[in-house]
């Protein structure tokens, strides 16, 4: 992997560019060599990598050989806060049964989709940790949260409230204090790719695709002081192995399972 910039960079893209070489230690290379312009498919050729982080005015792409783009867009959480505006309903914000003011940990990050819905959800005074164990992929969605501007203020104001940690869930809740969050949320990707999208499909090579462990469960019961909430494929026997109560299926893939830290119940 490489990072550059787009043609005629700004002297900012260029220093975001050299600081991202330094963090995830790969090398920058200038995309232009006056009067030589080079193409994403040239510097692939030139430095023998398939992956080229592309840093530009709007924000980071990950460029893959072969595969479109992947890059922080709000797109479907875009599509939920609306209706959830509109006063409509949404599985997880009901069965997570997200409160305003809410302090949130989304321990399985990804495109930040349901960080946003849950951010959004949690209102002005509740906050989103979002746990992506890829430092490429936590990069692109910290950078992607913190200057997407195509939005209403409201949210973009969710997107603000989220924290993206680039570190494993396991290792992130080993550092946090009993009970500090309300709702830990896991989104494992799922072995079997069963609805990945064409902008998605880049983001499969760099997911964490362990599936969730007692060891991770144990901590997250012990950091939350409401409910612990996985979402999987309908198949999976997560559900059973780890004693989720009543899993609630929503569509034909996607089934949704809570372990309940009292006696509150979760309207769904």
């Amino acid at each position: 992997m490489i990072v550059t910039t787009s043609y005629s960079p700004t002297e900012a893209q260029v220093q975001q560019a050299i600081s991202i070489a330094m963090m995830l230690n790969i090398q920058y290379r200038k995309r232009m060599n006056p009067p030589i312009k080079y193409s994403l498919a040239q510097l692939r050729k030139r430095n023998q990598c398939d992956d080229v982080l592309v840093v530009e005015t709007t924000g980071i792409k990950l460029c893959k050989d072969q595969e479109p783009p992947l890059f922080f867009h709000p797109s479907m959480g875009m599509i939920r806060m609306k209706r959830l505006r509109d006063g409509g309903y949404d599985p997880l914000v009901a069965i997570t049964g997200v409160q305003l003011g809410d302090r949130i940990l989304d321990a399985t990050c990804g495109m930040a989709s349901d960080s946003l819905v849950l951010s959004y959800a949690a209102g002005e005074f509740g906050h989103v940790d979002a746990c992506e164990s890829s430092s490429v992929i936590a990069l692109l969605i910290s950078d992607g949260l913190s200057k997407y501007t195509q939005a209403d203020a409201d949210v973009i104001a969710a997107m603000r409230r989220i924290s993206v940690q680039a570190m494993g869930n396991l290792e992130f809740m080993k550092r946090q204090a009993d009970k500090s969050y309300d709702i830990v949320y896991f989104d494992p990707m799922f072995a079997q790719a069963i609805h990945d999208s064409a902008s998605i499909k880049p983001l499969r090579s760099f997911a964490d695709l362990q599936s969730l462990t007692q060891e991770a469960l144990n901590e997250a019961m012990r950091i939350t002081r409401r409910v612990v909430v996985i979402k999987d494929h309908y198949r999976s026997e997560v559900f059973d192995h780890f004693g989720f109560e009543s899993p609630i299926h929503h569509g034909s893939e996607v089934k949704y399972g809570i372990i309940t830290m009292d006696s509150a119940k979760v309207d769904v």
